[in-house]
This record gives C-alpha cells, sequence and structure tokens, in this order.
C-alpha cells in the first residue's frame, strides 16, 4: 500500500495537526490581525496546490509501472522519506492557509456581527469546497 493512502487516517499526523491547531492562536499572538492579506491566503494555496502535485507524481513514481522491484529497493526508501516530507508540508500548509483563512473571516465577521450572514457563510463554504472535491477527483475514483 502506498504511503498517502496508508497515511491518510494516520493518528500520529492527526494529532500532530490538531496540537498546531489547537496551538495556533498562541503561537501567532504576536502577529497582528491586520498582516494577513489574501496575499497570503493566495501563497497558501499556490504551496497546497505545488505540494498536491508532487504528491501525485510522488504516487506515480511509485507504482510499478513507473518502477520494478529492483528499482524499487534501490530508490523506494528515498521516494518514502521525501513522500513524508512532502505529507508534513501538506499539513503545515493546510495549518497555515486554515489560519489565513480564519483570520479574514473573522476581520469580516467583526464587522457584520450577525448569526445568519455567518450561517449562510458556513454553508456556503460546505457546499463550495464539496464541489470542488467532486470536480477534481477523477471519475473512476468516485465509486
Amino acid at each position: 500500500m502506498w504511503f498517502f493512502s496508508e497515511h491518510n487516517s494516520d493518528h500520529g499526523e492527526q494529532i500532530l495537526r490538531w496540537t498546531f491547531l489547537f496551538a495556533a492562536p498562541n503561537l501567532f499572538k504576536q502577529i497582528e490581525i491586520s498582516t494577513f492579506s489574501f496575499l497570503h491566503l493566495f501563497v497558501g494555496i499556490l504551496l497546497l496546490t505545488f505540494v498536491t502535485i508532487v504528491k501525485e507524481g510522488l504516487t506515480k513514481l511509485a507504482s510499478k509501472e513507473v518502477l520494478n522491484n529492483n528499482q524499487w529497493e534501490k530508490y523506494g526508501r528515498l521516494i518514502d522519506f521525501i513522500a513524508q516530507i512532502v505529507y508534513n508540508v501538506m499539513i503545515a500548509t493546510q495549518i497555515w492557509t486554515g489560519l489565513v483563512l480564519a483570520n479574514i473571516i473573522e476581520k469580516i465577521f467583526n464587522k457584520h456581527n450577525d448569526m445568519l450572514i455567518f450561517s449562510g457563510f458556513s454553508i456556503g463554504l460546505i457546499f463550495f469546497l464539496a464541489v470542488l472535491r467532486t470536480i477534481t477527483t477523477p471519475i473512476k475514483n468516485l465509486r
């Protein structure tokens, strides 16, 4: 089983992710909310896209069609090591992008403090992410 599918629900990475998520407000107290902008969000999304492309490349490289067993014995540990680094960078980038997005949203809702607006935004974001996930997943993987 390949690294990314095997570590999809790995508890160690999930604990790391939640640790940083809960620690993020205290870790970034020194940074003012006004320093986060859409440029920071764009950089986070761009880095997340790049890391996802690298992940897909490593997944393709690890397939038996690309590397036979002899080549895998030579390069398998190196590819697995790179995959672990990429996976941790992906988690860090998700946390960074989530922190920036949370601070931007907090700024917006500080000006428009209404539960109806927040509920509509949350529902819209959930549907947007569902649509994005559905259109980016190959049709053969949806079944």
